[in-house]
């Protein structure tokens, strides 16, 4: 945009919570928008740095050398090096990226500073800053770096990382050469804890881990296989396996690196080895830090010691209780190192120091800050420590004794939603920010003086003209008023509610009486702005959509327009004058304005409008949405319409480069702000709108300008943007007026304040809707509707949280009852009484009978609300009716979907026959159609192969020899002629061809003559067309059986038409005999009829269809018109009727149904033969005669139809035997095609498999030739950095030798430069060779050492001067010394002055060559030992090409191999497969294929030897049988022998008993057996004659007991009913009894008790005796006892 131009800024206000650093020892600073602030942590003060750019991106700082840098986000981006504090610009770094910069940082001691691009770069550079010179740069990894760092003990280590990367980079130094090299980190899972790996790949300028061993390319293919799956699976689980997200780090003292993790995890990585990780905290392992005593072990120094309680010191074997501290997640967002330990913050708000050096970390010490924190810095002192946070606060921490940190900074947080100033001074202005914040600020001297909290979130501010306030619109629809009068302590004086919803916004005419709020419910609420009259509310007009502007003009005969934008293109225009005057007359009782009170008008404009602002009178500016325009509007009234869609567009401006957000007009009324999203503000002066400036306030990166507003004086413009920046610029506009305001508005102030001053302020509400007695519930109120009372209407009572609106209304109805109460009490008596007869009429109505009682919807009252209700219920069927067409028509869009892939596609669809017997179904092959591409493709391969088989052809002629001449003639058919000559021959020929060519597709119809041979797919395009030739014959295949498979179903359908007829007759047989059997009905089955699926039968339906009432009628019409005319047809054919009547309806005789009637006899053939007549008797025997003739017919024509039935059942079940037998033929042709179509589906998969593996190869040499050009290319860079190296150090050791040179031709010529002191010239020579000791080393020195660290210095980083840098020189305490021994005290006596200054200046010559000459000698080793990198990666590199030459070369060997040996598939017989087969495939890697002849001679031989070894074994089994035949006999006759001896020796040794000598001296023993036998068999016998005798005894006594039992059952029976009458005779005696005896029970009480009493005594008195009676008689037992003799029997 032209004339652009950047204002001076007075002062700005923000922090948002990013990164803060500290410059100096006190002063820390951070961006803020496009400023750089500096605060003062001693003195606090503040101070700011505009910066001259439109947007920043990064900032930085060095400490060390007190500059600071930024970035810019624009294309190109350049890096500004600014001083501190004279912000002298010292250097700018450009060309580095194309789009943006990721990260940069400075190097703690060296002027370095390192740079990450973004993308398109992702390039890592470091720079001497100090130079502008770039040392080195790479390629770093692909993604967004979020920080980088320097090692602050070794500039020549960094880190950097992002959300999923740690890469740390090595810079190599070879005098001025430098290279980058780097290692990414893997990072380890948020699970583990403990010591893990770290697997690092390298990122080099001149290389990638790029190297490829052999083993990974001469692999074979079921192990690449298994390769892939593992990884395949690893990868899985490792995209499952959540990894830690590092969110902040810093180095240690000894170059390791803490990186602090987003879960709370915290892990200290090797930076030196890049070897390993530590996880020493994961919260995730409920890791617990103990906060432990100082001990002898483990103690800290320095402050941190001094943090911890002494007496814990003193006493180290007490027994302690350490505390602990549970570490979350976000716990180490930030880390900074101290010499104290580990600091760290994060999302709790507590700053911690941890002990890091033992094994297990602690916490030494602890600060809560209460916020967020996002930033830890120390001061380069290392005494201050600063903590930034993301509520926008800054504290500074110097003394850890005290338990609080100090706030430097709190400007709250939030989104600033509203900005205004105090009228009408300009020393202050006011924001709010949207979780309600409303905080003062003053412009003078830019402070935040005061800040109140209004408790919810807020959307808008207004600032009244008339008084000391300003006004709050809140999200809830509450507007605030807050009282400024005490600019240190503001107070909210009111608060209303206007809507529910979030006020849009608010405004006040210029005079400050009015105060207008809109919202987006479509209500503009028009109040006072006056607290004399309490804010009241004159009412609201009503306006559709959402409101989103309101502005005001007060014109010179005080009318106020008012223009109001809603629904961004609709426009309404009123005035309001005298509104506060008379209320009456503008509104309604309802509280709405009248629009002709207001003189409304709508205008309807075309494009849709942001922003609003009167101009002059009848006229505003807006910002048309589509054209970023700035457009002038003229209002124009008069023409009588309520809505007009033409208005008058005067001018048209250009003034922003994105859409615009807003428009402000100053209290003068002579300059317009406009402000957009581009970060600019336009400055207008009225009512020329001529543009005064056009300036670039805020980035457009961060949203651009929120809001803008200017001063009275027109001096000020204050804005907010950069999403938490708050600016003010001096406009210093000169033509400004000043502003004399009128007296009244003076007066009304003065009068506004003083009213405002005696409010009190506003606390909240007292009681709440919830806490009102007179609300009553609704169950409260359903019960008193449902009871037969007057039932009232309880008034509600506004609360504080209902709105204006909704209170007015309640108050108008309280109002209204109690002016009609009465009226509303003798309706409600006439509603009651009414209510109780329609009760009484319906109680009545059900005792009446069903003919006369009514239906209850008679009763209703209120026909209307009953319509009502059907109405509803209508609208709700029918919604249940759309939602149900929707989802049938979604079905329907499914079923055609799928109709159209599954069926409509298919050339032949599935089809499923079923057998009629037996269980055996077959199917077709479904088959799609084929495209026009793939028959194409067919006909090309078809063409192809034939110009082939014609070259082939040709070739043999010509030639006489082809490549595939043995094969093809090995592989030719034999014609027919030849097969029937050859016989034998042929038949072997056949079945050889059948298994070389793999599959039986031949004798299925696959026979194709163009098919390649096995043994001729050597080439890709052959082994491609082989597979589409495949499918071809596949195809043909399947199309064969499918036509045979066309004819069986044709044939099923034809038997069971034979069969249909067959069954007429069957079923026709079986009526007539009556018989219970079942006829075999056979059908299609659904599988055969697929088609038939599609279609859905009124049988398939079970629920009943529903029928609409006019479908119904229709129905009914036709059944009766079917009726009428069957009856009229009837009525009119008097042929069939006499037929009927007549003939029983036919006019032949059936004679079979004839035979098969009852015969029906006479009535007079029941009467006995006595009774009958002589003619009965004749008639009856004719009868009976011609019944026995008609029994006869009948049995020989039941006979013939069971034969008929018979023979027809067997025809039957011949044919389904048959056609069953047909379905088994098919269904084993079906399971040998599906064979062949596997074997075929087999040769295209192994082709497939072989292209895979060629193109996988192709692959592999591709990849590898590009790594080989990638990999030459990289060595002859390589090879010139090392060519450019040696000539650097053959140069630098010239150069290093023409020092030495020197240096010794200065010793060698000190004799000749002092011969004129030959007397002196030993201690001459002594004292030039005298060095200081100790001080002889050299050290590397920075370039330009900033500071000087101190011995007490707290920098953990610290190390003496000059330890870090670009030279090597000797220490300044050399040269210290060095002065000493230049002092003339140490000049010999008698020399002479002259000389000693010429020996001095000698020896500092010669010191210094001596300093050059080591310097030289360090540079030289540094260079050698780079030039010995370089060469070692040379070397490598070497290596590597060599190995990558060697797997191309094995690559093409193997191709060259995989095309020569050829996969054939061959069809044998099992008995020709010797391979032991696996489980699931059988491995036949280590198998061999010989010819059948081989084994077949083998087999021969073997069978020949065989016979012979079985000859010879069966004489060796034979003359083994009579060995051991005459060993069982020597065997058996031993045995023999000792069974004789045996029972020789038991006959002597028998004893002779009693039996045995009977035994041996009778000689008949077997009779005297017998005789034993037969006398027990008779005793047995009587044994089982006693006891049948016994059972039949028992019996006997069973019976007669059972009688007994009868008998005594009768008795009781007897008793108990006898017992029944006695029981009920006492009782009506005992009734008497009690009657007539109750006077005399006392008596008789007494008279009972004596008498119990007196047989009491006489009980115990007759125990006494008997117990004296009993001791007597023991004592005459035992007197009697004595006179008895002992007969005791003593034991021996």
């Amino acid at each position: 945009m032209e004339n652009l131009s950047l204002l001076p800024m007075s002062w700005m206000q923000g922090y948002n919570g990013g990164p803060i650093h500290f410059i100096d020892e006190v002063t820390i600073c951070f961006l803020a928008g496009r400023n750089i602030k500096f605060i003062n942590t001693e003195t606090k003060d503040q101070n700011y740095h505009y910066l001259d750019v439109k947007s920043v991106g990064l900032f930085t700082v060095s400490k060390e050398y007190q500059v600071f840098a930024y970035t810019e986000n624009s294309l190109n981006p350049s890096i500004h090096i600014i001083s501190f504090p004279n912000f002298e610009e010292k250097c700018e770094i450009s060309g580095i990226a194309k789009l943006e910069i990721s990260a940069f940082a400075f190097s703690i001691y060296g002027t370095y500073i390192a740079i990450v691009t973004g993308v398109p770069d992702f390039i890592v550079s470091v720079w001497d800053w100090t130079n502008n010179k770039l040392l080195c740069t790479t390629n770093g990894p692909k993604i967004d770096t979020t920080c980088i760092t320097f090692d602050p003990l070794n500039w020549h280590n960094m880190c950097t990382y992002s959300h999923d990367q740690i890469t740390i980079w090595n810079i190599e130094q070879a005098n001025d050469k430098y290279l980058l090299s780097g290692h990414n980190i893997t990072l380890p899972s948020i699970d583990e804890v403990g010591v893990v790996s770290a697997d690092s790949n390298r990122y080099l300028q001149t290389r990638q881990s790029t190297r490829i061993s052999s083993a990974v390319t001469n692999i074979s293919k079921s192990v690449r296989d298994i390769l892939a799956g593992t990884a395949a699976k690893s990868r899985r689980e490792q995209k499952r396996k959540h990894l830690i997200v590092p969110v902040s780090h810093c180095w240690s003292a000894n170059s390791n690196i803490y990186i602090g993790c987003k879960g709370g995890q915290l892990v200290i990585i090797d930076a030196i080895y890049n070897s390993t990780l530590n996880i020493l905290i994961n919260p995730r392992h409920k890791h617990t830090i103990p906060s432990v005593p100082t001990t002898p072990l483990s103690k800290p120094s320095s402050a941190a010691a001094s943090r911890i309680d002494p007496e814990l010191d003193t006493k180290p074997e007490a027994s302690l209780s350490p505390t602990f501290d549970l570490i979350g997640p976000g716990a180490f967002n930030c880390l900074s190192l101290h010499k104290d330990g580990l600091y760290a913050g994060g999302n709790d708000g507590a700053v911690r120091t941890l002990d890091v050096t033992l094994e297990e970390p602690r916490i030494l010490d602890q600060i809560e800050i209460g916020r967020e924190i996002s930033s830890l810095t120390w001061s380069s002192d290392f005494e201050i420590l600063g903590v930034g946070s993301r509520q926008g606060t800054i504290h500074s921490i110097r003394n850890w004794n005290v338990p609080n940190a100090n706030l430097l900074l709190d400007h709250h947080y939030g989104k600033f939603v509203g900005l205004e100033c105090i009228y009408p001074e300009n020393d202050y202005c006011v924001t709010i920010r949207e979780n309600g914040t409303l905080q003062l600020w003053a412009m003078q001297e830019p402070s935040l003086d005061a800040s109140c909290y209004i408790g919810c979130q807020v959307s808008c501010l207004v600032s009244c003209p008339s008084s000391k306030t300003v006004t709050i619109g809140s999200e809830n629809g509450y507007i605030f008023v807050v009282d400024l009068n005490e600019i240190r302590s503001p107070r909210i004086i009111h608060r209303n509610r206007l809507y529910h919803s979030s006020i849009t916004k608010l405004t006040h005419d210029i005079q400050g009486r009015y105060l207008l709020a809109g919202s987006n419910d479509g209500n503009l609420f028009i109040c006072s702005a006056h607290a004399t009259s309490g804010f009241r509310i004159f009412g609201y007009l009503a306006i559709s959509g959402d409101i989103t502007e309101i502005t005001t003009y007060t014109d010179e005969s005080d009318t106020i327009q008012v223009a109001v934008l809603h629904n961004e293109s609709m426009l309404t225009y009123f005035n309001l004058s005298g509104l506060d005057l008379n209320q009456e007359v503008f509104a309604t009782k309802s509280g709405q304005i009248k629009d002709t009170a207001v003189n409304r008008i709508d205008f309807k404009l075309t494009n849709s409008m942001k922003g609003l602002q009167f101009t002059t009178a009848n006229t505003v500016v807006a910002f048309d949405g589509n054209s970023k325009e700035l457009k002038e509007i003229e209002i124009q009234r008069g023409d009588g319409q309520k809505v007009r869609s033409s208005w008058k567009i005067s001018r048209t401006f250009l003034c922003h480069q994105l859409p615009g957000d807003g428009i402000s007009i100053s209290r003068n009324g002579e300059l317009l702000l406009t402000w957009s999203q581009d970060g600019c503000v336009a400055v207008w002066s009225l009512p020329s709108m001529d543009r005064v400036g056009y300036y670039y306030c805020h980035d457009y990166h961060l949203g651009g300008v929120a809001a803008a507003i200017i001063t009275d004086d027109c001096q000020h413009l204050i804005t907010i943007g950069d999403s938490d920046s708050l600016c003010a610029w001096q406009l210093n506009y000169s033509g400004a007026k000043k502003s004399s305001s009128s007296d009244p508005l003076e007066f009304e102030r003065l009068q506004q304040n003083q009213a405002i001053s005696k409010m009190e302020e506003w606390w909240g509400p007292i009681t709440s809707e919830s806490e009102s007695p007179d609300l009553r519930s609704r169950s409260e109120m359903g019960r008193l509707s449902s009871a037969d009372t007057i039932y009232c209407t309880p008034t509600p009572v506004p609360t504080s949280d209902h709105t204006w609106l909704e209170r007015l209304i309640m108050e108008t109805q309280r109002a209204d009852d109690k002016k009609y109460s009465e009226e509303k009490r003798t309706i409600r008596v006439a509603i009651r009484d009414l209510k109780r007869r329609v009760k009484e009429l319906i109680i009545n109505n059900d005792n009446m009978p069903k003919i006369d009682r009514l239906e209850n919807h008679e009763f209703t009252l209120d026909v209307e609300d009953r319509q009502r209700l059907i109405e509803e219920s209508d609208k709700e069927v029918e919604m249940v009716k759309q939602e149900i067409e929707l989802k049938n028509i979604a079905k329907k869009y499914h079923h055609q979907l799928i109709k159209s892939d599954c069926w409509d596609e298919m050339e032949t669809h599935g089809k499923a026959i079923h057998a009629f017997k037996s269980n055996v179904i077959v199917s077709n092959y479904p088959m799609r159609k084929r495209t026009e591409e793939d028959l194409a493709e067919i006909a090309f391969v078809n063409l192809q192969r034939k110009i082939e088989v014609a070259e082939t052809s040709l070739q043999k002629e010509i030639i006489g020899y082809t490549k595939s001449s043995l094969t093809a003639e090995a592989n030719e058919k034999p014609d027919e002629e030849e097969s029937i000559e050859n016989g034998k021959e042929t038949d072997a020929d056949n079945e050889e061809s059948v298994a070389l060519y793999g599959s039986r597709g031949v004798a299925y119809g696959a026979g194709h003559p163009l098919l390649y041979t096995q043994f001729q797919l050597n080439l890709v395009h052959e082994k491609r067309d082989q597979i589409i030739l495949l499918k071809d014959c596949i195809h043909k295949i399947k199309c064969k059986f499918n036509e045979e498979f066309n004819e069986v179903l044709k044939m099923k359908q034809s038997e069971i038409k034979k069969i249909q007829e067959k069954n007429v007759r069957m079923s026709k047989i079986i009526h007539d005999l009556k018989l219970n059997e079942e006829i075999f009905q056979p059908e299609m089955h659904i599988d055969e009829k697929p088609e038939e699926m599609l279609k859905v039968n009124d049988a398939e339906i079970k629920a009943e269809k529903y029928l609409l009432p006019e479908e119904v009628e229709k129905k009914e019409q036709i059944k009766r018109e079917q009726e009428a005319r069957k009856a009229a047809e009837e009525g009119q054919n008097p042929r069939e009727r006499a037929l009927q009547q007549m003939m029983g309806g036919r006019l032949e005789a059936n004679p079979e149904e004839d035979l098969f009637k009852e015969f029906i006899r006479p009535e007079f053939m029941k009467k006995p033969p006595e009774q009958m007549t002589d003619d009965e008797v004749r008639m009856a025997k004719e009868i009976e005669k011609k019944e026995k003739a008609v029994k006869e017919e009948r049995e020989k024509y039941k006979k013939a139809l069971e034969t008929e039935l018979k023979k027809l059942q067997t025809n039957v079940n011949t044919i389904c035997e048959a056609f069953d037998d047909r379905i088994a033929q098919l269904f084993e042709k079906k399971v040998n095609t599906d064979m062949v179509i596997c074997q075929e589906e087999l040769k295209c998969l192994r082709l497939f498999s072989l292209l895979l593996d060629e193109d996988l190869m192709e692959r592999k040499e591709l990849q590898l030739s590009k790594l080989l050009d990638y990999k030459k290319q990289l060595k002859n860079q390589t090879h010139a950095m090392l060519t450019d190296v040696k000539h650097e150090v053959d140069l630098f050791r010239d150069e290093y030798d023409k020092y030495v040179n020197d240096d010794k031709y200065m010793d060698k010529g000190f004799r000749k430069e002092f011969a004129d002191t030959e007397p002196y010239l030993d201690t001459l020579q002594k004292l030039f060779r005298r060095r200081p000791r100790g001080q002889k080393n050299l050290v590397r020195v920075c370039n330009d050492p900033p500071v000087v660290m101190s011995p007490s210095t707290k920098n953990p980083y610290a190390h003496p001067p000059g330890s870090q840098g670009g030279g090597f020189a000797y220490s300044s305490g050399f040269y210290r010394a060095l002065d000493e021994y230049d002092d003339v005290s140490h000049m010999p006596q008698g020399l002479d002055v002259l000389v000693w200054e010429r020996l001095i200046e000698y020896r500092r010559n010669k010191v210094d060559l001596e300093q050059e000459v080591k310097s030289k000698a360090l540079t030289l080793a540094e260079m050698e030992e780079f030039l010995k990198k370089r060469a070692k990666e040379d070397d490598e590199l070497r290596e590597e090409i060599e190995n990558i030459l060697r797997s191309l070369k094995r690559i093409k060997d193997d191709k060259l191999k995989f095309m020569m040996n050829l996969s054939i598939q061959f069809l044998l017989k099992q008995g020709q497969v010797e391979v032991y087969s696996d489980d699931f495939v059988t491995d036949y890697s280590d198998s061999i294929l010989i010819h059948r002849s081989v084994v077949e001679d083998l087999n021969a031989t073997i069978r020949l030897l065989g016979d012979a070894k079985v000859a010879i074994m069966n004489d060796c089994k034979n003359f083994r049988t009579n060995i051991h035949l005459l060993e069982w006999e020597h065997k058996k006759m031993k045995m023999q022998i000792e069974d004789l001896h045996t029972k020789a020796k038991d006959i002597q040794l028998l004893r002779v008993t009693k039996e045995l000598q009977q035994y041996l001296g009778d000689e008949d023993y077997q009779q005297i057996h017998q005789h034993e036998i037969q006398m027990l068999e008779n005793r047995i016998a009587k044994y089982h004659h006693a006891h049948e005798q016994t059972i039949k005894e028992r019996k006997r006594m069973f019976n007669r007991l059972q009688k007994l039992v009868k008998a005594k059952q009768s008795e009781n029976n007897s008793v108990t009913k006898e017992l029944d009458e006695l029981a009920l005779s006492l009782t009506e005696k005992k009734s008497i009894y009690d009657v007539n005896a109750g006077g005399d029970i006392e008596a008789a009480r007494e008279k009972r008790r004596k008498e119990i009493t007196t047989r009491r005594k006489l009980v115990d008195v007759a125990k006494i005796q008997a117990q004296e009676v009993a001791v007597l008689r023991a004592e005459v037992e035992r007197l009697r006892m004595k006179t008895f003799p002992a007969l005791v029997q003593i034991d021996q």
